[in-house]
């Protein structure tokens, strides 16, 4: 949701494609995520690192209002522009038309069970959202072994790089999130592999 108290960006595409979204309103830190105490108390604590009750223990802003308006004065949002697109968005899941949204909301098919789920109200809460950057999507470049190489494309001998130092995983026009934790324990092994590998070839012994 936007100040302006629309929504824009498709929130069914997950969190990778709203961070970016995010980052590129001309406020960044202009938006929030919408919902009613009962997502908070269902999906909110359904997820492996659940946001209910961490985000509030560990101090994050979740403003708090019973009923749209007060929830709208709360955010400096119009009243009337809110509860228009909380009346859209809930007609078009309920009649299942979530494709005719502006912009439209995708659901996945393996959420469809937790997905897009109505805000009714009357309690509202609202969590003000912020792009951030857990690392980078570029770096050296590797092979298949973890080995650096250099810009020909050929290994470059004895050094090695794995985890966010690393690019060329993810990126280019079709660019994605393969897991900043997945990148350092798959390559740290096959970096180390190689090294072993190599230290054998180079002993003289």
């Amino acid at each position: 949701m936007y100040a302006s108290g629309r929504r824009f960006t498709d929130e069914g595409l997950g969190g990778v494609a709203v961070a970016n979204a995010i980052a590129t309103l001309d406020e960044p830190l202009s938006s929030f995520v919408l919902l009613d105490e009962a997502i908070w108390e269902q999906a909110g604590r359904a997820f492996l690192l659940p946001p209910n009750p961490a985000l509030e223990r560990l101090g994050a802003t979740v403003h708090r209002a019973r009923g749209v308006d007060a929830l709208a004065a709360k955010l400096n949002m119009d009243a009337l522009v809110l509860a228009s697109t909380l009346g859209s968005y809930n007609k078009a899941v309920a009649h299942g038309q979530l494709a005719g949204l502006v912009p439209p909301r995708t659901v996945k098919p393996a959420t469809l069970a937790t997905g897009a789920a109505p805000i009714n109200g009357p309690d509202y809460l609202a969590i003000p959202l912020c792009a951030g950057i857990t690392y980078t999507m570029g770096g050296i470049v590797i092979d298949a072994h973890g080995r650096a190489l250099d810009a020909g494309d050929c290994p470059i001998s004895g050094l090695y790089a794995a985890g966010a130092t690393t690019g060329g995983i993810e990126g280019g026009a079709n660019s994605g999130y393969v897991g900043g934790l997945i990148k350092a324990a798959v390559f740290g092994l096959r970096a180390a592999e190689a090294a072993a590998r190599d230290l054998v070839t180079l002993d003289p012994v």
